[in-house]
Protein backbone atom coordinates (compact mmCIF):
# COMPACT_ATOMS: atom_id res chain seq x y z
CA UNK A 1 0.00 0.00 0.00
CA UNK A 2 1.31 3.56 -0.89
CA UNK A 3 2.25 5.54 2.02
CA UNK A 4 1.95 9.78 1.94
CA UNK A 5 4.72 11.01 4.62
CA UNK A 6 4.75 14.65 5.98
CA UNK A 7 7.93 15.66 7.15
CA UNK A 8 7.62 18.96 9.31
CA UNK A 9 10.78 21.76 9.32
CA UNK A 10 14.29 20.76 9.21
CA UNK A 11 13.19 17.39 10.94
CA UNK A 12 16.26 15.31 8.67
CA UNK A 13 16.55 12.29 10.99
CA UNK A 14 12.52 11.72 9.92
CA UNK A 15 13.54 12.03 6.42
CA UNK A 16 16.29 9.75 6.78
CA UNK A 17 14.66 7.15 8.33
CA UNK A 18 11.54 7.25 6.03
CA UNK A 19 13.99 7.28 2.86
CA UNK A 20 15.51 4.15 4.32
CA UNK A 21 12.75 2.63 5.14
CA UNK A 22 10.07 3.87 1.98
CA UNK A 23 8.77 1.57 -0.64
CA UNK A 24 7.30 1.85 -3.81
CA UNK A 25 5.27 4.56 -4.57
CA UNK A 26 5.77 5.92 -1.68
CA UNK A 27 5.10 9.79 -1.60
CA UNK A 28 7.56 12.23 0.69
CA UNK A 29 6.21 16.02 1.41
CA UNK A 30 8.51 18.52 2.85
CA UNK A 31 7.87 21.53 4.52
CA UNK A 32 10.13 24.40 4.03
CA UNK A 33 13.13 24.48 5.41
CA UNK A 34 16.77 22.41 5.36
CA UNK A 35 17.02 18.82 5.24
CA UNK A 36 20.82 17.09 5.32
CA UNK A 37 20.84 13.58 4.27
CA UNK A 38 24.69 13.49 3.66
CA UNK A 39 25.24 9.29 4.30
CA UNK A 40 23.70 8.78 0.88
CA UNK A 41 20.45 6.76 0.13
CA UNK A 42 19.78 4.23 -2.10
CA UNK A 43 16.02 5.08 -3.43
CA UNK A 44 13.53 2.76 -4.72
CA UNK A 45 10.72 4.08 -6.32
CA UNK A 46 9.35 6.96 -4.42
CA UNK A 47 8.49 10.80 -4.99
CA UNK A 48 9.65 13.79 -2.74
CA UNK A 49 7.75 17.19 -3.13
CA UNK A 50 8.54 20.01 -1.44
CA UNK A 51 5.53 21.98 -0.26
CA UNK A 52 6.12 25.53 -0.13
CA UNK A 53 5.72 28.38 -2.46
CA UNK A 54 8.85 27.78 -4.35
CA UNK A 55 11.92 25.51 -4.89
CA UNK A 56 14.10 27.81 -2.96
CA UNK A 57 11.78 27.18 0.45
CA UNK A 58 12.67 23.20 0.27
CA UNK A 59 16.63 22.67 0.59
CA UNK A 60 18.34 19.00 0.77
CA UNK A 61 21.88 19.12 1.60
CA UNK A 62 22.70 15.65 0.52
CA UNK A 63 23.17 13.19 -2.22
CA UNK A 64 21.01 10.24 -3.79
CA UNK A 65 21.89 6.14 -5.91
CA UNK A 66 19.31 5.34 -7.76
CA UNK A 67 20.30 1.26 -9.47
CA UNK A 68 18.39 -1.87 -10.77
CA UNK A 69 15.60 0.09 -12.65
CA UNK A 70 14.32 2.09 -9.11
CA UNK A 71 12.29 5.41 -9.96
CA UNK A 72 13.29 8.72 -8.02
CA UNK A 73 10.39 11.88 -8.73
CA UNK A 74 11.87 15.19 -7.00
CA UNK A 75 9.52 18.42 -7.17
CA UNK A 76 9.62 21.62 -6.34
CA UNK A 77 12.94 21.75 -4.19
CA UNK A 78 17.02 22.81 -4.07
CA UNK A 79 19.76 20.31 -3.92
CA UNK A 80 22.87 21.45 -2.77
CA UNK A 81 25.88 18.67 -2.84
CA UNK A 82 28.66 17.12 -0.66
CA UNK A 83 32.33 17.78 -2.07
CA UNK A 84 33.50 15.31 -4.89
CA UNK A 85 30.08 13.68 -4.96
CA UNK A 86 27.24 13.11 -7.80
CA UNK A 87 23.75 14.73 -6.74
CA UNK A 88 22.45 12.16 -8.35
CA UNK A 89 23.74 9.25 -9.46
CA UNK A 90 21.61 7.43 -11.54
CA UNK A 91 22.22 3.56 -13.34
CA UNK A 92 21.23 -0.05 -14.74
CA UNK A 93 17.58 1.20 -16.25
CA UNK A 94 16.61 3.47 -13.54
CA UNK A 95 14.87 6.91 -14.37
CA UNK A 96 15.40 10.25 -12.62
CA UNK A 97 12.62 12.77 -12.88
CA UNK A 98 12.45 16.30 -12.06
CA UNK A 99 9.98 18.87 -11.80
CA UNK A 100 10.46 22.58 -11.16
CA UNK A 101 14.27 21.40 -8.91
CA UNK A 102 17.36 23.70 -8.53
CA UNK A 103 20.73 21.76 -8.03
CA UNK A 104 24.28 22.76 -7.44
CA UNK A 105 26.38 20.24 -8.11
CA UNK A 106 29.57 19.82 -5.62
CA UNK A 107 32.02 22.38 -5.07
CA UNK A 108 34.82 20.46 -6.22
CA UNK A 109 33.43 20.68 -9.99
CA UNK A 110 34.95 17.52 -10.92
CA UNK A 111 31.92 15.41 -10.24
CA UNK A 112 28.62 15.95 -12.54
CA UNK A 113 25.51 16.86 -10.67
CA UNK A 114 23.48 13.92 -12.34
CA UNK A 115 25.52 11.23 -13.07
CA UNK A 116 23.70 8.82 -15.49
CA UNK A 117 24.76 5.43 -17.13
CA UNK A 118 22.24 3.18 -19.41
CA UNK A 119 19.21 4.90 -17.25
CA UNK A 120 16.92 7.70 -17.99
CA UNK A 121 16.56 11.30 -17.08
CA UNK A 122 13.48 13.50 -17.47
CA UNK A 123 13.86 17.31 -16.37
CA UNK A 124 11.38 20.10 -17.21
CA UNK A 125 11.43 23.76 -15.52
CA UNK A 126 14.79 23.36 -14.01
CA UNK A 127 18.14 24.57 -13.19
CA UNK A 128 21.32 22.57 -12.61
CA UNK A 129 24.41 24.18 -11.96
CA UNK A 130 27.69 23.17 -11.44
CA UNK A 131 30.78 25.86 -10.40
CA UNK A 132 33.30 24.92 -12.17
CA UNK A 133 32.54 25.42 -16.27
CA UNK A 134 35.11 22.75 -17.37
CA UNK A 135 32.87 19.93 -15.70
CA UNK A 136 29.13 18.44 -17.12
CA UNK A 137 26.03 19.52 -14.68
CA UNK A 138 24.91 16.42 -16.54
CA UNK A 139 27.32 13.25 -18.02
CA UNK A 140 25.04 10.72 -20.06
CA UNK A 141 26.49 7.44 -21.11
CA UNK A 142 25.78 3.65 -22.41
CA UNK A 143 22.68 4.67 -24.31
CA UNK A 144 21.40 6.89 -21.55
CA UNK A 145 18.44 9.36 -22.48
CA UNK A 146 18.24 12.99 -21.47
CA UNK A 147 14.93 14.65 -21.64
CA UNK A 148 15.15 18.28 -20.95
CA UNK A 149 12.57 20.98 -20.97
CA UNK A 150 11.77 24.08 -20.25
CA UNK A 151 14.89 24.06 -18.14
CA UNK A 152 18.48 25.42 -17.74
CA UNK A 153 21.58 23.80 -17.58
CA UNK A 154 25.28 24.65 -17.27
CA UNK A 155 26.48 21.87 -19.35
CA UNK A 156 25.52 18.47 -20.40
CA UNK A 157 28.32 15.77 -21.80
CA UNK A 158 26.71 12.60 -24.13
CA UNK A 159 28.93 9.31 -25.07
CA UNK A 160 26.92 6.89 -27.39
CA UNK A 161 23.41 8.32 -25.33
CA UNK A 162 20.66 10.93 -26.64
CA UNK A 163 19.40 14.29 -25.48
CA UNK A 164 16.33 15.98 -26.55
CA UNK A 165 16.37 20.00 -25.39
CA UNK A 166 13.08 21.73 -26.01
CA UNK A 167 13.01 24.94 -24.75
CA UNK A 168 16.09 24.85 -22.91
CA UNK A 169 19.28 27.30 -22.41
CA UNK A 170 23.12 25.56 -22.28
CA UNK A 171 24.94 28.18 -20.33
CA UNK A 172 28.42 26.97 -21.13
CA UNK A 173 28.29 23.47 -23.55
CA UNK A 174 26.79 20.86 -24.82
CA UNK A 175 29.77 17.91 -26.07
CA UNK A 176 28.69 14.87 -28.05
CA UNK A 177 30.69 11.75 -28.30
CA UNK A 178 31.04 8.18 -29.94
CA UNK A 179 27.55 8.69 -31.72
CA UNK A 180 26.16 10.74 -29.31
CA UNK A 181 22.39 12.47 -30.68
CA UNK A 182 20.53 15.51 -29.93
CA UNK A 183 17.87 17.02 -30.84
CA UNK A 184 16.82 20.31 -29.81
CA UNK A 185 13.37 21.50 -30.69
CA UNK A 186 11.64 24.70 -30.28
CA UNK A 187 14.22 27.17 -29.34
CA UNK A 188 17.49 26.45 -27.58
CA UNK A 189 19.52 29.60 -26.55
CA UNK A 190 23.21 29.38 -26.22
CA UNK A 191 24.56 32.59 -23.58
CA UNK A 192 28.38 31.74 -24.83
CA UNK A 193 29.44 32.62 -21.08
CA UNK A 194 32.64 31.10 -21.28
CA UNK A 195 35.80 30.31 -23.07
CA UNK A 196 34.98 26.99 -23.78
CA UNK A 197 32.83 25.76 -27.61
CA UNK A 198 29.51 26.24 -26.93
CA UNK A 199 28.78 22.54 -29.11
CA UNK A 200 31.89 19.97 -29.54
CA UNK A 201 30.67 16.99 -31.50
CA UNK A 202 33.18 14.28 -32.58
CA UNK A 203 33.01 10.65 -33.53
CA UNK A 204 29.98 10.45 -35.84
CA UNK A 205 27.70 12.41 -33.24
CA UNK A 206 24.63 14.36 -34.63
CA UNK A 207 22.80 17.19 -33.61
CA UNK A 208 19.60 18.75 -34.98
CA UNK A 209 17.90 22.20 -34.01
CA UNK A 210 15.00 23.70 -34.95
CA UNK A 211 16.23 27.18 -33.91
CA UNK A 212 19.32 28.02 -32.11
CA UNK A 213 19.31 31.42 -30.27
CA UNK A 214 22.25 33.65 -29.49
CA UNK A 215 22.10 36.91 -27.70
CA UNK A 216 24.42 37.49 -25.14
CA UNK A 217 27.67 36.57 -26.65
CA UNK A 218 29.81 35.36 -29.61
CA UNK A 219 29.25 31.45 -29.69
CA UNK A 220 31.68 28.76 -30.98
CA UNK A 221 30.87 25.72 -32.62
CA UNK A 222 33.35 22.39 -33.15
CA UNK A 223 32.96 19.36 -35.67
CA UNK A 224 34.98 16.36 -35.99
CA UNK A 225 32.89 13.84 -38.12
CA UNK A 226 30.09 14.80 -37.37
CA UNK A 227 26.61 16.41 -38.45
CA UNK A 228 24.70 19.26 -37.66
CA UNK A 229 21.58 20.57 -38.51
CA UNK A 230 20.48 24.27 -37.72
CA UNK A 231 16.60 25.10 -39.33
CA UNK A 232 16.94 28.50 -38.09
CA UNK A 233 19.32 31.20 -36.20
CA UNK A 234 18.70 33.85 -34.26
CA UNK A 235 21.50 36.15 -33.67
CA UNK A 236 21.64 39.24 -32.33
CA UNK A 237 23.83 42.39 -34.14
CA UNK A 238 27.24 42.41 -33.30
CA UNK A 239 27.31 38.60 -32.26
CA UNK A 240 28.64 35.88 -34.47
CA UNK A 241 28.03 32.23 -34.95
CA UNK A 242 31.50 30.65 -36.26
CA UNK A 243 31.13 26.57 -36.82
CA UNK A 244 34.57 24.87 -37.61
CA UNK A 245 34.50 21.46 -38.92
CA UNK A 246 36.78 18.44 -40.52
CA UNK A 247 35.86 17.87 -44.71
CA UNK A 248 33.79 14.25 -42.93
CA UNK A 249 31.46 16.46 -41.20
CA UNK A 250 27.93 17.81 -42.63
CA UNK A 251 26.62 20.96 -42.08
CA UNK A 252 23.77 22.89 -42.57
CA UNK A 253 22.86 26.18 -40.91
CA UNK A 254 19.80 28.75 -42.36
CA UNK A 255 20.49 32.18 -41.28
CA UNK A 256 21.56 35.84 -41.08
CA UNK A 257 24.63 35.42 -43.34
CA UNK A 258 26.18 38.38 -42.00
CA UNK A 259 26.31 36.25 -38.84
CA UNK A 260 27.42 32.77 -39.55
CA UNK A 261 30.93 31.96 -40.08
CA UNK A 262 32.02 28.20 -41.39
CA UNK A 263 35.26 27.04 -41.53
CA UNK A 264 36.04 23.66 -42.96
CA UNK A 265 39.82 22.63 -41.84
CA UNK A 266 41.88 25.45 -43.59
CA UNK A 267 39.16 27.13 -45.75
CA UNK A 268 36.53 29.53 -44.83
CA UNK A 269 33.11 29.19 -46.89
CA UNK A 270 31.88 32.37 -48.55
CA UNK A 271 28.34 33.51 -47.53
CA UNK A 272 25.23 33.04 -49.49
CA UNK A 273 21.94 34.45 -48.65
CA UNK A 274 20.14 31.01 -47.02
CA UNK A 275 23.74 28.99 -47.09
CA UNK A 276 24.65 25.27 -46.11
CA UNK A 277 27.54 23.47 -46.36
CA UNK A 278 27.25 19.65 -46.89
CA UNK A 279 29.96 16.93 -46.60
CA UNK A 280 29.95 13.05 -45.64
CA UNK A 281 30.24 11.79 -42.71
CA UNK A 282 31.24 8.25 -41.44
CA UNK A 283 30.75 7.58 -38.00
CA UNK A 284 33.78 5.74 -36.00
CA UNK A 285 34.20 4.29 -33.27
CA UNK A 286 37.91 5.05 -32.11
CA UNK A 287 38.42 7.27 -29.18
CA UNK A 288 39.20 10.72 -29.26
CA UNK A 289 40.18 12.71 -26.36
CA UNK A 290 37.75 15.55 -25.80
CA UNK A 291 39.42 18.59 -27.26
CA UNK A 292 36.47 21.44 -26.33
CA UNK A 293 38.36 24.02 -24.59
CA UNK A 294 39.42 27.06 -26.74
CA UNK A 295 43.53 27.41 -26.46
CA UNK A 296 45.09 30.86 -27.47
CA UNK A 297 48.47 32.34 -27.28
CA UNK A 298 49.41 35.38 -25.44
CA UNK A 299 51.64 36.10 -29.20
CA UNK A 300 48.85 36.51 -31.39
CA UNK A 301 50.66 37.82 -33.79
CA UNK A 302 53.09 35.11 -34.43
CA UNK A 303 50.47 33.27 -34.27
CA UNK A 304 48.87 34.44 -37.32
CA UNK A 305 51.93 34.18 -38.93
CA UNK A 306 52.16 30.49 -38.46
CA UNK A 307 48.87 30.33 -39.77
CA UNK A 308 50.37 31.56 -42.90
CA UNK A 309 52.89 29.43 -42.96
CA UNK A 310 50.76 26.44 -42.66
CA UNK A 311 48.59 27.60 -45.19
CA UNK A 312 51.07 28.13 -47.79
CA UNK A 313 52.47 24.41 -47.16
CA UNK A 314 49.02 22.34 -46.14
CA UNK A 315 48.78 21.31 -50.03
CA UNK A 316 52.35 19.56 -49.60
CA UNK A 317 52.03 18.58 -46.75
CA UNK A 318 48.50 16.53 -47.26
CA UNK A 319 50.00 15.32 -50.53
CA UNK A 320 52.75 13.43 -48.34
CA UNK A 321 52.03 9.75 -48.07
CA UNK A 322 50.27 8.05 -44.94
CA UNK A 323 50.68 10.25 -41.73
CA UNK A 324 46.96 10.69 -41.32
CA UNK A 325 47.00 11.21 -37.31
CA UNK A 326 49.65 13.92 -37.03
CA UNK A 327 47.55 15.56 -40.65
CA UNK A 328 44.85 15.43 -38.39
CA UNK A 329 46.63 16.78 -35.69
CA UNK A 330 48.24 19.82 -37.74
CA UNK A 331 44.29 20.87 -38.96
CA UNK A 332 43.18 21.03 -35.50
CA UNK A 333 46.11 23.38 -34.58
CA UNK A 334 45.06 25.34 -37.67
CA UNK A 335 41.59 25.78 -36.54
CA UNK A 336 42.34 26.48 -33.24
CA UNK A 337 44.55 28.91 -34.41
CA UNK A 338 41.57 30.63 -36.27
CA UNK A 339 39.44 30.23 -33.14
CA UNK A 340 40.95 32.19 -31.39
CA UNK A 341 41.94 35.18 -33.59
CA UNK A 342 38.06 35.38 -34.10
CA UNK A 343 37.32 35.33 -30.45
CA UNK A 344 40.60 38.32 -30.20
CA UNK A 345 38.31 40.06 -32.81
CA UNK A 346 35.19 40.11 -31.25
CA UNK A 347 37.23 41.12 -27.79
CA UNK A 348 37.36 37.77 -25.64
CA UNK A 349 39.50 36.77 -23.45
CA UNK A 350 41.97 34.29 -24.79
CA UNK A 351 44.42 31.27 -23.32
CA UNK A 352 47.59 30.20 -24.10
CA UNK A 353 48.65 27.95 -26.50
CA UNK A 354 51.86 25.32 -27.02
CA UNK A 355 53.01 24.71 -30.19
CA UNK A 356 56.39 22.91 -29.40
CA UNK A 357 56.24 18.90 -30.51
CA UNK A 358 57.52 15.85 -29.95
CA UNK A 359 57.73 13.33 -32.82
CA UNK A 360 58.11 9.97 -31.22
CA UNK A 361 59.10 7.02 -33.76
CA UNK A 362 62.06 5.23 -35.10
CA UNK A 363 65.60 7.41 -35.40
CA UNK A 364 64.96 9.94 -37.89
CA UNK A 365 61.47 10.49 -37.20
CA UNK A 366 60.61 13.97 -38.09
CA UNK A 367 64.18 15.37 -39.43
CA UNK A 368 63.59 14.27 -42.94
CA UNK A 369 63.46 17.78 -45.00
CA UNK A 370 60.18 17.19 -47.07
CA UNK A 371 58.54 16.89 -43.76
CA UNK A 372 60.67 19.39 -41.17
CA UNK A 373 59.94 22.02 -43.83
CA UNK A 374 56.36 21.98 -43.77
CA UNK A 375 55.75 21.39 -40.61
Amino acid sequence: MRMIWKVKKGNSKKLTDILKSSKQGDIILLSPGEYHVLSGINIANITIKGIGNDPSEVVIHGFFSLRNQSVLTLANLTLYTPHNRNTINVKNGSTLTLEKVIIHGGTSGNYPSIWCENATVKINASEIYLPEEKGASIYLSNNSEAVIRNSMIYSIVAYQSYIQLHQAQVRVAVRLMENGILSGTGIVDFPGVSNYFGLYMANGSRANFDTVNIDENSVYFSLDQSILNIKKTRISENLLLTVSHDKQSKVEIFGDTNRIKINIDDEEIPSSKERSTSQTVEPVSKKDKLKEEPVTSKEENSLYHIEKQQKSGLEELQALFGLHDLKKQIMKFINTVKFNQSRKEQGFKTTSLTLHSLFMGNPGTGSKPPFKQRI
